[in-house]
C-alpha cells in the first residue's frame, strides 16, 4: 500500500508525535523505523529519546536546547530525503524456542476460565478454532513457521510487541480475554488481536496464552551471552522466528540458563518492506514452449493410472529451492528449451538451475545456479537454452497453487494440477507463497 506524508502533531512543549497510517502495515512501520534510525544518526543536540511504534513514533526534545519548530523541520526533511527510496533498516533475525501448550500457562488459564470466551478449551484450542485451523498442531506451526516483526517494546520493561509477517488474510487473530487475568507467567508467548506478544515479567496480562520460552528477554544482570550489551533483548525491527521445542529441549535449555551458557541464534541484516512482503504473484508475459508447476512429483497413485509427474531433473530443482531458502520439495517453474518471460509484483528472490538459459533481471544479465534479487515490477527473461533441456526458475516462498493428491506437479494429460492443470499461457498470474525459509535460512547463515 502507498504511504503519504506523514502527520506531525505537538504533544506539549517536549514531543513530537509523527503519524503514518491509521491502520498496521509493513510499509507504515519501515517508514516510521527508517526516519528513527535516520534521526538517531545525526545525535542531535536536545533530543533525549526516540520512540518507534506500529505505525508511527514519538519525538521528545528538550525546547531549551532545540527549538521546537526546528525539530520540526529535520523530521520534515528526513521524510522528503527518504520519500522515494526503498526504505531500508538495519535489523536482527532472532529464532525464540517455545514450549506450546506448557503446563504453567495451562494451569494459569485453568484459573480463569470464567474471563476468558470459552471456559470449555484452552487457548491454543480456542485459537485454532476461531482461526479454522484442523488442530491444535496445525496452528502451532502456522504460528511457528511464519516470521514477525517486532514493531515496538514497552508496556513494561522489555516486553516486545510482535506482527506477523503474512498477509492480512491470512493473519492470525484471537481477541483478548474478555476479562484481564491477575496473573500471567513470566516468558508466556501472547496473542491478542493481530499482535502476539512475550511477556517479560510475570504480572497481570489479557492476551492468550501459548507457550512459554526458556530464553531470558529482560535480564539486569545480564548473566548471558546475548545481553552482555543490554538488559533487554528486543529492539524495533527485530525479526523473530519462533521454533517449537519439547519438555526435554526446554529442561535442557533451563540448565544451560543456570550454567550462563545458553545463548540464542540471530543474525544481523540490512533489510526493506519489500524483502519481507509475505507473498506476491508473476505475471506472465511470454509463456516459452512448455512452462509448467512442478515439485517432487505425486507418489503412490501409479495403481489407478496417475503417473509421479514432477521435475524431470530433480537434483537441478531441489538445488533451485535450496539457492532461495525454500524446503527443496516446494513448487517451482520447469521451463522446456525456450524460458517464459516474467513480470514480478513485488520484489522477490530468484534463482534459476538446469539448462544454460541466461537469465536476465530488465535486460540486464543475472546468474546461473545463484540466488538473485528481482525488484517489484521487475521483467525477468532469458536467453534460448543452450545446454540442456530443462531449466527451474524457484522463487523464495514456492509457486503457489493448489495441493492434488499430496503435490503441487502438473499432470497435463488429466488436465489437473500446478496452475489449472496445463502449462503456463500469456496473461496467467502465479501466485507465489510465503517465504518462510528465508528466515531459516538466513539464521543458517546461507
Amino acid at each position: 500500500m502507498a504511504i503519504g506524508k506523514a502527520r506531525y502533531s505537538f504533544g506539549g512543549d517536549e514531543h513530537i508525535y509523527v503519524e503514518f497510517s491509521e491502520e498496521m502495515s509493513l510499509e507504515a512501520y519501515f517508514k516510521g523505523m527508517a526516519m528513527s534510525q535516520a534521526l538517531a544518526q545525526k545525535r542531535l543536540p536536545g533530543i533525549s529519546e526516540i520512540c518507534p511504534a506500529n505505525a508511527s513514533y514519538q519525538v521528545k526534545f528538550d525546547p531549551d536546547v532545540i527549538h521546537p519548530r526546528k525539530v520540526l523541520e529535520i523530521l520534515e526533511e528526513i521524510e522528503r530525503d527518504q520519500s522515494s527510496a526503498d526504505l531500508e533498516i538495519e535489523t536482527r533475525i532472532i529464532e525464540v524456542p517455545v514450549l506450546y501448550g506448557d503446563p504453567w500457562t495451562t494451569e494459569t488459564l485453568l484459573r480463569f476460565r470464567e474471563r476468558h470466551q470459552d471456559p470449555n478449551s484452552t487457548d491454543l484450542e480456542y485459537a485454532a478454532r476461531v482461526n479454522n485451523f484442523k488442530s491444535v498442531d496445525d496452528f502451532v506451526a502456522a504460528h511457528s513457521e511464519s516470521p514477525w516483526f517486532v514493531s515496538m517494546v514497552g508496556f513494561v520493561a522489555g516486553l516486545p510487541w510482535l506482527f506477523q509477517l503474512v498477509e492480512r488474510a491470512k493473519q492470525i487473530e484471537v481477541p483478548k480475554y474478555l476479562r484481564p487475568r491477575t496473573d500471567t507467567p513470566k516468558l508466556t508467548i501472547g496473542h491478542g488481536g493481530c499482535f502476539a506478544c512475550i511477556y517479560s515479567v510475570r504480572g497481570a496480562g489479557g492476551y492468550q496464552m501459548f507457550g512459554v520460552t526458556p530464553a531470558p528477554i529482560f535480564d539486569p544482570s545480564q548473566s548471558l551471552p546475548y545481553l552482555k550489551d543490554f538488559m533487554c533483548l528486543f529492539k524495533p525491527g527485530d525479526i523473530v522466528k519462533f521454533k517449537p521445542i519439547d519438555r526435554a529441549t526446554y529442561d535442557g535449555h533451563l540448565r544451560e540458563i543456570e550454567a550462563g551458557t545458553f545463548d540464542l541464534r540471530m543474525r544481523r541484516r540490512a533489510t526493506t518492506a519489500h524483502s519481507w512482503r509475505p507473498s506476491m504473484a508473476i505475471e506472465v508475459i511470454k509463456p516459452g514452449l512448455a512452462t509448467t508447476v512442478q515439485d517432487a512429483g505425486r507418489e503412490g497413485y501409479y495403481n489407478v493410472g496417475i503417473p509421479l509427474s514432477g521435475a524431470l531433473d530433480q537434483y537441478s530443482f531441489r538445488a533451485a529451492n535450496l539457492l532461495v531458502g525454500n524446503d527443496e520439495n516446494a513448487a517451482v517453474l520447469e521451463c522446456a528449451l525456450m524460458a517464459p518471460e516474467l513480470r514480478f509484483t513485488a520484489a522477490a528472490i530468484v534463482a534459476v538451475t538446469g539448462g544454460n538459459c541466461q537469465p536476465k533481471v530488465d535486460g540486464v544479465a543475472a546468474p546461473l545456479n545463484e540466488s538473485f534479487s528481482v525488484g517489484a515490477g521487475s521483467v525477468v527473461s532469458f536467453d534460448f537454452m543452450r545446454l540442456g533441456a530443462r531449466a527451474y526458475v524457484a522463487v523464495a516462498g514456492g509457486i503457489d497453487v493448489p495441493v492434488i493428491l499430496g503435490s503441487r506437479s502438473t499432470y497435463g494429460l488429466g488436465a489437473f494440477g500446478g496452475f489449472q492443470g496445463r502449462k503456463l499461457a500469456a496473461g496467467d498470474v502465479v501466485p507465489t507463497g510465503i517465504a518462510h525459509g528465508t528466515v531459516t535460512a538466513i539464521l543458517d547463515g546461507r
